[in-house]
């Protein structure tokens, strides 16, 4: 109920932003993520999954060179460690709201290039593993965080209405609701391809 309850508030949130004064684009996004598990208590023999995003952004132009760009999408992450014959494989499914500073660099092209950065707030919808070995065993990860926040920067061009950025999302706090709480912090490489309307 806790997460539908934040959900319903995030939506509420994108929806008053589109008819707030001030916008001056609005888009869809979707891209590949390479994500993986980082921190003092993971593995070091933990590898990267590829997963997908999909959302829509709005941005907000401060001037020709700034813009504030706010983004809802939904993120597939995780890991797997592969140990001889066993393969355990982490599924974390998220909400992710970013709220990022994009800086237009002007060049006298039609590609318009732009670097951002910004916190993220994610949102836990599911958390899953997958064991293999002699027998196969799926269930869900216990003790898991509701809010992740994350850094996110990188760098993009706009080329008309399409749009395409490489991102890295960096994960700020542990994902590990335990007593213990171990360290475990998401980190995700995104693709991210996208069109403005």
């Amino acid at each position: 109920m806790k997460r539908i309850s934040i959900i319903i508030v995030v939506m509420i949130f994108c929806a008053s932003l589109l008819v707030a004064q001030g916008i001056t684009g609005k888009g869809i996004k979707a891209g590949l993520n390479i994500a993986t598990l980082t921190g003092d208590d993971v593995s070091d023999d933990m590898e990267s999954i590829f997963r997908f995003a999909i959302g829509g952004f709005l941005t907000y132009s401060i001037n020709e060179m700034f813009a504030i760009q706010p983004e809802v999408y939904y993120s597939m992450q995780g890991a797997k460690l592969e140990e001889g014959d066993e393969k355990t494989t982490c599924k974390y499914d998220y909400i992710q709201v970013p709220v990022l500073v994009k800086v237009n660099i002007p060049i006298e092209s039609s590609l318009r290039p732009n670097i951002f950065l910004g916190p993220a707030l994610g949102i836990n919808l599911s958390a899953k593993y997958k064991y293999e070995n002699a027998v196969e065993v799926e269930d869900d990860i216990e003790d898991v965080k509701t809010m992740d926040l994350g850094l996110v920067f990188g760098a993009g061009v706009n080329i008309g209405p399409a749009t395409i950025d490489a991102r890295y999302n960096l994960g700020l706090t542990t994902t590990d609701d335990s007593e213990d709480e171990f360290d475990v912090k998401n980190s995700v490489i995104s693709i991210m391809l996208g069109y403005s309307f």
